[in-house]
C-alpha cells in the first residue's frame, strides 16, 4: 500500500478497498493531465439508484472526504439520475435516490429523458437501444454543462460476463469479443459539440483562470498525491494546436473487475437502500435480460458461465492491448510529408519495409501472416482517421489498402492488378512512389524535391476525402436567420455545428439572409468565380490550386444565400480557405476548426518548425476573411509584380510630365 494511504480504512473487509478505488481515480486523472485536459480532479456520476450505483456513491464519497482530510480541495464529485420516463413512479424513485445521495454529501441532479409525442417507450421494438442513447447523451450534455469531463459509470463484472455473451450470440470474435472497455468516449454523441472530441478548448479558457489559483508547477515529492500542482506538463497524445479540435466527455468503469456480490456488500456494511428496477427481470424486455437470466442459473455450461465468459473477455482485451501497444510503435515511424487541414489532405510516408509487427521474443513467426495483418491494419487504420469522416473504422474494411502497402506493392512491375490509385472509408489512396501523375499543387512538388531528386517513394502515399456523389452529398448546414434588433444580437455566433464528419463550423450570420453551408459543387464555384472581379477572381484561383488542386475542391464547404425560397444560391464565402467574396458578403463573419485528430509524436514535438515550413497548414481560425500568413507564395508573387508595374507607370508619368515643355503667357497669348 502507498504511504499516502496510511490510515486510511477500507469501506468493509472483504469488499472493495478504499485504496485501490483511490488508486484507479488517480490514474484517470493523471491520464487527463496527459491528454491536455483540466488540471482539476472533477469527476461525475451516474447513479440509477441499483446496487452498483450506490456502492460507487459510497467509494467517491469516501475518496472526498479523504481528499478533505489531506486538505486537497481539488478532487470533486457530483451525481446525475437519469428518469428514463418510461414507466409510471419512475419520477418519484429518481427524486428518492436523488434526496439520498445529498444526504449522503454529494451534489445530485435529476435529468429526465423526453420521449416523442404519442409514443410509449416501453412498447418500442428498439427500446433498450433508444433509451441507452437518450440517457448517454443527457449525461454527457449534463457534463459538460458542469464542466466535467469524466463520467464514472458503475459497470461491474457481471455486467461484463453478460456483454461478452451478447457479442458471442451476435457471431463477433477477435477484437469484437473484448467487452467494455475501461475508458472510452462518451458513445452515442458524435457530431454533437463539448460531448463528443470537441469543447476542450472552450473548457480549457474557463479554468484558465482556475488552474492559475492552484498554483501548477513541477513537484517531485509525494508523486502519488492527488494534488493538482503535482504534475509535469507533458506533451499530449492529440493534437491541441490552433485550428484543431479537442476534448469531449470520457467515461471510465473503475469497478469492471469487481462482481455484483462485492458492491451489495458494500451497500448492506453502510446500510445503503437501492432500488431493483422491475423492467430489468422481465427476459421479454431485452436481450441483456434474457442473457442475465440466463446467467443467473447452473444450467448452461461451464464454457459459458460468467467466470469462463470473464476470462474470455480478458484474453480478447489483452491480446487486443498487445497488438495496438506494437501498432502505436509502427505508427510513431510514420513521417507526415504534408498535411493540409484546409482541405484535409495527408501526404504520409509509411516505411513498410522496415516494420516488423511482431516483437522481439515473441512466440509468433516474422512470417504470421494474420498476426501481421491485425497490427498493420491498426496503424492504416490510425492513418486513415486523419483524413476520413466516417466515426468508426472497422480493420476488415483496410484488407485491399493492407494488400497494397504491405503485401504486393503498387510499384513492383509484376503485380499490375494491385491498383496505386483506389478509394475506401471515403478516403481516395494514392501512392505517390508509383504513380506517374506528380501533385497537381506547385507548392507540394517544390517542397518535396531535394538535390534534384523527389522524396517520393514506393511508401508515399497521398490521403484525401472521396469527391462525394451528386446524390450522396454530406448534409447542408443551416444558418438561423436572425434579424437585425441591435449590434449585440447580430454580432453573436450561430452554435458549432459539424460539417462532413470533419469541419467544426460557427458562422456570424448576416441579418435578414438565409445562410446554408453545402458542398462545393462545380456549380458553384463556377458561380462564384464569376461574380468576383480580376484580382479576387485571380486570388480565388491561385489559392485553389494550392489548397486543393484538381477535383478535390469539391470536397470543401462553400457558404451560400439562399434567395427565391430556395431556388436560387449566390455563394459568398470558402470558411476553410479563409476566402470571403466583397460584394454581397459585408459582415459575414465564421470560426472554423479541422476534427480532433492524432499525429506521431515526432511531428507534435516540431510542430511550429513544420508550420513554418509549409508542411503543416492549420486552418485559419480567426475571423479574418484572409490569413497573410498562408497566403499563397505565387499570389504575393503577382501582388508584388502588379504593384511593381503600377509604381513604374507612374514614375514614367511623372518623368513625362516633368520633360513637357512649358507655355509661356504673354497677356492674353500663348508662344
Amino acid at each position: 500500500m502507498s504511504p499516502i494511504y496510511k490510515g486510511l480504512r477500507d469501506i468493509n473487509k472483504g469488499g472493495i478497498p478504499t485504496h485501490e478505488f483511490l488508486s484507479h481515480l488517480q490514474r484517470i486523472w493523471r491520464s487527463s493531465i496527459q491528454k491536455g485536459r483540466h488540471a482539476h480532479a472533477r469527476f461525475a456520476i451516474a447513479v440509477s439508484g441499483g446496487v452498483d450505483s450506490m456502492a460507487l456513491a459510497k467509494l467517491c464519497i469516501e475518496a472526498q472526504l479523504y481528499s478533505q482530510r489531506r486538505e486537497l480541495p481539488s478532487v470533486h464529485f457530483s451525481a446525475f439520475t437519469v428518469d428514463h420516463q418510461a414507466r409510471d413512479g419512475s419520477r418519484s424513485e429518481a427524486e428518492r435516490v436523488a434526496i439520498q445521495l445529498r444526504n449522503m454529501g454529494l451534489d445530485t441532479s435529476v435529468l429526465t429523458l423526453q420521449w416523442p409525442d404519442g409514443v410509449v417507450p416501453l412498447e418500442l421494438p428498439n427500446f433498450e437501444t433508444a433509451a441507452r442513447r437518450m440517457r448517454y447523451q443527457a449525461l454527457s450534455k449534463a457534463c459538460r454543462d458542469s464542466r466535467v469531463q469524466d463520467l464514472l459509470l458503475a459497470h461491474h463484472n457481471d455486467d461484463q460476463a453478460e456483454t461478452a455473451l451478447m457479442r458471442l450470440v451476435e457471431g463477433r470474435w477477435s477484437e469484437g469479443l473484448c467487452g467494455m472497455k475501461g475508458e472510452a468516449g462518451a458513445p452515442e454523441c458524435f457530431g454533437r459539440y463539448g460531448l463528443c472530441q470537441s469543447g476542450g478548448r472552450e473548457l480549457t479558457a474557463l479554468e484558465k483562470d482556475s488552474e492559475r489559483d492552484v498554483g501548477l508547477m513541477e513537484r517531485k515529492e509525494n508523486p502519488n498525491d492527488f494534488n493538482a500542482a503535482n504534475y509535469s506538463h507533458q506533451k499530449p497524445d492529440i493534437i491541441h494546436q490552433d485550428g484543431f479540435e479537442y476534448g469531449g466527455i470520457r467515461i471510465h468503469r473503475p469497478l469492471l473487475k469487481y462482481s455484483k456480490q462485492h458492491l451489495e456488500k458494500i451497500c448492506r456494511d453502510a446500510g445503503l437502500d437501492w432500488i431493483e428496477d422491475e423492467t430489468n427481470r422481465d427476459p421479454t424486455k431485452t436481450v441483456r435480460n434474457a442473457i442475465r437470466q440466463l446467467l443467473s442459473t447452473d444450467s448452461l455450461p461451464m464454457v459459458l458461465r460468467k467466470q469462463s465468459l470473464n476470462c474470455l473477455a480478458q484474453r480478447a482485451t489483452l491480446k487486443a492491448e498487445s497488438r495496438n501497444k506494437r501498432a502505436d510503435e509502427l505508427f510513431q515511424k510514420c513521417q507526415v510529408v504534408r498535411l493540409d487541414a484546409r482541405s484535409g489532405r495527408l501526404i504520409v510516408r509509411i516505411p513498410t519495409q522496415s516494420f516488423d509487427p511482431t516483437p522481439e521474443g515473441s512466440e509468433l513467426a516474422a512470417h504470421d501472416s494474420i498476426e501481421f495483418q491485425q497490427v498493420a491494419a491498426r496503424v492504416i487504420r490510425r492513418v486513415v482517421q486523419i483524413i476520413s469522416p466516417d466515426e468508426k473504422i472497422s480493420l476488415s474494411s483496410l484488407e485491399r489498402v493492407y494488400k497494397s502497402m504491405f503485401h504486393e506493392h503498387p510499384s513492383s512491375s509484376t503485380q499490375s492488378s494491385i491498383q496505386s490509385a483506389f478509394t475506401t472509408c471515403n478516403v481516395k489512396f494514392t501512392c505517390l512512389g508509383s504513380s506517374t501523375e506528380t501533385p497537381d499543387s506547385q507548392s507540394l512538388a517544390s517542397a518535396e524535391i531535394k538535390d534534384g531528386k523527389s522524396l517520393y517513394d514506393a511508401c508515399t502515399w497521398m490521403l484525401e476525402r472521396q469527391n462525394p456523389m451528386r446524390g450522396n452529398l454530406p448534409a447542408e448546414i443551416r444558418i438561423p436567420r436572425r434579424r437585425k434588433v441591435s449590434f449585440s444580437e447580430t454580432k453573436k455566433l450561430s452554435s458549432w455545428q459539424l460539417w462532413d464528419r470533419r469541419f467544426w463550423l460557427r458562422v456570424m450570420p448576416i441579418p435578414d439572409a438565409d445562410l446554408v453551408v453545402c458542398a462545393a459543387t462545380g456549380e458553384l464555384l463556377n458561380s462564384l468565380r464569376q461574380s468576383l472581379k480580376y484580382a479576387e477572381a485571380r486570388k480565388l484561383s491561385l489559392l485553389l490550386h494550392d489548397a486543393v488542386p484538381g477535383k478535390s475542391r469539391f470536397t470543401l464547404p462553400i457558404l451560400v444565400e439562399e434567395e427565391e425560397g430556395g431556388r436560387k444560391r449566390t455563394p459568398l464565402a470558402l470558411p476553410t480557405l479563409g476566402f470571403r467574396k466583397t460584394e454581397g458578403g459585408q459582415g459575414l463573419r465564421w470560426t472554423v476548426r479541422y476534427k480532433q485528430i492524432e499525429l506521431p509524436r515526432a511531428t507534435q514535438e516540431n510542430w511550429n518548425g513544420l508550420v513554418e515550413k509549409g508542411v503543416i497548414v492549420p486552418l485559419d481560425t480567426g475571423l479574418n476573411f484572409w490569413s497573410e500568413r498562408f497566403e499563397p507564395k505565387q499570389f504575393r508573387d503577382d501582388i508584388a509584380v502588379r504593384k511593381l508595374s503600377r509604381a513604374n507607370m507612374f514614375k514614367r508619368e511623372r518623368i513625362k510630365r516633368r520633360n513637357r515643355p512649358r507655355a509661356k503667357f504673354l497677356g492674353d497669348k500663348i508662344l
